[in-house]
């Protein structure tokens, strides 16, 4: 099966609320100022309770496709590659036996016309797949490596780009699942933005987003101060424990 990328139709960049970009739980993502993009109703686009764990449940049974949006403006773009950035998802794949497509789908498009997209899927066990996807808009686009995680159950998902090395990594739970990650080159749309959900009118999924963000990664000075600021509430915390000795 050739898959499709369905969201090369946006013409413009709108503006973007404050930070953070961040979807939390169960809450409602037209809340925190996500924008639906899709071609027909999906089975499913809700909250759900995940034995205990709150998160947003995207099921896609074909031929129809829903994701959840948020706009990056060229100030926070520019930012971001020289800084770098680090997209966040922490998804569990529900079902067995699913290639990964965009049916479940997390990308950023930092850079207009370059983004990073990740596929996941499960296999006949139920454990989760997680894949790269990219290549040249004009020559096809395919997918790439994959990697199949021993259980299912939720996972940290992360895109990460590394400024001063110009790569782009995935990593799953903090380790490196896919190094120097292939690129997503588009010939003809403009895209500035971070998509999670189904994104894919061929493929098919179903999951729940627990968690979803993006941040710049902070300067050395800030997490300096992060660790001064720590290493004195650290302090305090004991010298009140000594004297109420």
């Amino acid at each position: 099966m050739t898959p499709l990328f369905d969201n090369l139709l946006i013409d413009g960049v709108p503006p973007l609320p404050p930070p953070p970009i961040v979807h939390i739980g169960d809450n409602d993502p037209i809340g925190e100022s996500w924008v639906l993009s899709t071609n027909g109703a999906i089975a499913n686009n809700g909250p759900v309770d995940d034995g205990g764990v709150p998160a947003w449940n995207m099921e896609d049974a074909g031929s129809t496709r829903a994701a959840w949006t948020r706009w990056i403006s060229y100030d926070q773009i520019a930012e971001a590659n020289s800084k770098g950035w680090k997209l966040h998802g922490r998804v569990r794949v529900l079902g067995t036996d699913d290639v990964p497509d965009g049916g479940i789908e997390l990308s950023v498009f930092p850079d207009s016309q370059v983004g990073y997209t990740l596929w996941l899927g499960s296999d006949a066990a139920g454990n989760a797949i997680v894949a790269e996807y990219g290549g040249v808009q004009a020559s096809g686009l395919a997918l790439g490596r994959s990697i199949t995680l021993d259980s299912g159950g939720y996972h940290d998902y992360e895109i990460v780009f590394d400024p001063t090395s110009q790569t782009t990594d995935i990593l799953v739970d903090g380790n490196l699942a896919i190094e120097d990650m292939l690129s997503t080159q588009l010939t003809s749309t403009v895209l500035n933005r971070i998509l999670w959900g189904a994104n894919s009118s061929a493929g098919q999924g179903n999951a729940n987003y627990s968690f979803v963000e993006f941040h710049i990664i902070p300067e050395p000075t800030s997490i300096v101060l992060g660790l001064v600021v720590l290493a004195f509430a650290t302090l305090v915390v004991r010298q009140r424990s000594v004297s109420s000795l």
